[in-house]
Parts: structure tokens; C-alpha cells; sequence
């Protein structure tokens, strides 16, 4: 019974040592950190569709929230302005609003509905600007009405958001709350007379967490050991006193010299 009471309050230390069970978890606050990157200011630049226009092609952006777009138009069609699927529409301003016609609406798409933004000149040879306005970005556009160059097609690809949402992912996935009730701490070491020997061991049905002293002077190798002899290293890391293993398995061993200790599952 106190040995099964342990187990429970080293597993509990170790869940709020990695914010599993905390009200504001780990990925609460790596969210706040990665959506403030996003909005970190890069050296302005005019980005233009000239290339694309000379074909009469669409005209496809990389977004940075201090760049200014140049988007070539023509008397008699229509450029298409389509913004992200994840983006709601606060509202637009156009510096020209006699000599330009703008028309906002919702399209859908693969990837959901969009906001779809549709300007025309009335003249050749006129210039303006627009500034859409989003729940998530700021998007700086200057029309140029020209007799030959044309953007059908406008869109914006956003590599450092798309990053960003990647590791916010990989983060709330690793803090997933992993409850005491759902640990399983059947797991037997050969000798307790090193310095790595594990205090715990224990798995969620997933991962397997190996905690060792706070104090210990080095890590040792982990090995998961299939068969007889074959040890195999497989994927894991170390977060502060704790070795995280993406796996679960029955026998493996840690080395640290010709010093190991065997961790079985029983």
C-alpha cells in the first residue's frame, strides 16, 4: 500500500513538473508565445504580380504583415482578392471609390468558405490603394489599371503561420491531461545501487516516463531489448529529471558505461 502510494504521488509530481494538470498548461503558454511571433515585424517590401500579369496569371503572395502588395487590373474585369479560410472580415478602405469599384463576398472552397474581395477600375492608367482588414491580419494592396497587365487571381500563402500552428499542435498534443487513475506503474528494476537508477516508471497506455533524481550527474543510454540480446534505441527524449518514450515495451535497459540497469514490465 505505501509503495503503491508513492507511485501515485511521483506520478502526480511528475504531471505538474510537465503542466499536464495545471490550469494553464504548457501549451497554454507556448500558444501566447507562438501567435506573438507571428506578429514580430520583418524589414517592409513591395511585393509585386508583375511577372504573373505579364501572362495574365494568378498572383500568389507570401504574407508578412509590413509588406505592401502591387496588383495589376483592367478596365472591363474583374481581380479576384481571396484571403484565408481562417480569416473573418472587419472591413475594407479604398483610397479611389469613384474611379474603382470594390464588392466583398463569401465563396466557398476546399479548404471552407473565404472572404472574396472584387475590384475593378473604370479607367486605364489610374492608380489606388486598399487596406483589408481581418481578425487575424492586415493586408496593404495597391491597384494599378493597365491596358495589358493583369492579376486574375489573387492569394496569399503564410508559411510562418502554417510553422507556428504546427508546433502549437505538437505542444497541446504533448501536454494532453493524463490523469493518475490512467498511469500504469507495474514496472520492476534489476538493482537500485547507481546513481541513474530510475525512481519511477510508469506508462499512460501510450508513452512510457522514466523519472530519475533531480541531482544525477549524467543520462544514461536508453535500450528497448527485443528478443534474447538484440537493444534497440528507439525515439525518446529528456524534459528536466524525466526520460519521455514514445513507445511502450516489456524489457529494456539503461547503460551508462559498463553500469545498466533493467527495467521490466510485469
Amino acid at each position: 500500500m505505501k509503495m503503491m502510494k508513492k507511485s501515485i504521488l511521483l506520478g502526480m509530481i511528475f504531471i505538474s513538473t510537465l503542466s499536464f494538470s495545471n490550469s494553464q498548461t504548457e501549451a497554454d503558454r507556448l500558444e501566447a508565445s507562438f501567435y506573438n511571433e507571428i506578429k514580430t515585424s520583418s524589414k517592409p517590401k513591395i511585393a509585386s504580380g508583375y511577372k504573373e500579369a505579364l501572362y495574365g496569371t494568378e498572383a500568389n503572395f507570401v504574407y508578412n504583415d509590413t509588406s505592401m502588395y502591387t496588383v495589376y487590373c483592367r478596365v472591363n474585369y474583374l481581380t479576384s482578392i481571396f484571403l484565408s479560410p481562417d480569416e473573418e472580415l472587419i472591413g475594407t478602405s479604398g483610397g479611389d471609390t469613384t474611379r474603382w469599384s470594390r464588392k466583398e463576398t463569401i465563396t466557398g472552397s476546399e479548404e471552407g468558405q473565404r472572404v472574396l474581395i472584387l475590384v475593378k477600375p473604370h479607367t486605364i492608367g489610374i492608380k489606388t490603394n486598399i487596406v483589408i482588414s481581418t481578425n487575424k491580419r492586415t493586408y496593404q494592396i495597391q491597384l494599378i489599371s493597365d491596358k495589358s497587365l493583369y492579376n486574375p487571381i489573387v492569394k496569399w500563402s503564410y508559411p510562418i503561420t502554417e510553422e507556428l500552428n504546427r508546433k502549437y499542435k505538437a505542444a497541446r498534443e504533448e501536454a494532453t491531461t493524463v490523469l493518475p487513475t490512467n498511469l500504469n506503474y507495474n514496472y520492476s528494476l534489476s538493482n537500485n545501487k547507481y546513481d541513474f537508477t530510475p525512481l519511477q516508471v510508469f506508462d499512460d497506455g501510450k508513452k512510457t516516463y522514466i523519472v530519475f533524481r533531480e541531482n544525477m550527474q549524467e543520462m544514461p543510454v536508453f535500450y528497448i531489448l527485443e528478443g534474447k540480446k538484440e537493444l534497440m534505441i528507439t525515439n525518446n527524449r529528456q524534459k528536466k529529471n524525466v526520460l519521455i518514450i514514445d513507445r511502450m515495451f516489456d524489457k529494456a535497459e539503461l547503460r551508462l558505461g559498463d553500469k545498466k540497469v533493467r527495467i521490466t514490465k510485469k
